[in-house]
């Protein structure tokens, strides 16, 4: 009978330049998206672990006001009387 003898294994791309990954353009764009992710999500990291960097002045209770028209909670740090709601642009008294 007919004898089956298998064929010899074709030569890959970059056989003997020592290549261990092939560069094509899809796995070029995985790389530049998880390259850019990983900066955005040190950025986040960053920035949400560092607040008292950010926000060194943290507003006092009394600074907090709330509009008697349209109920708009708001920080009043020049605490001025009468107070003026930023939303509606309605004035008020501070207290």
């Amino acid at each position: 009978m007919f004898k089956c003898t298998p064929l010899p294994n074709p030569p890959h791309k970059g056989e003997g330049k020592g290549e261990m990954f092939i560069w094509d353009y899809s796995a070029i764009f995985a790389v530049v998206i998880i390259v850019t992710l990983g900066v955005v999500f040190m950025a986040w990291v960053f920035y949400t672990c560092n607040r008292k960097l950010i926000f060194e002045e943290q507003a006092l209770w009394e600074e907090f006001r709330q509009c008697h028209y349209c109920a708009y909670v708001y920080i009043d740090h020049l605490k001025r009387a009468p107070c003026r709601c930023p939303r509606c642009l309605s004035y008020h008294d501070a207290a």
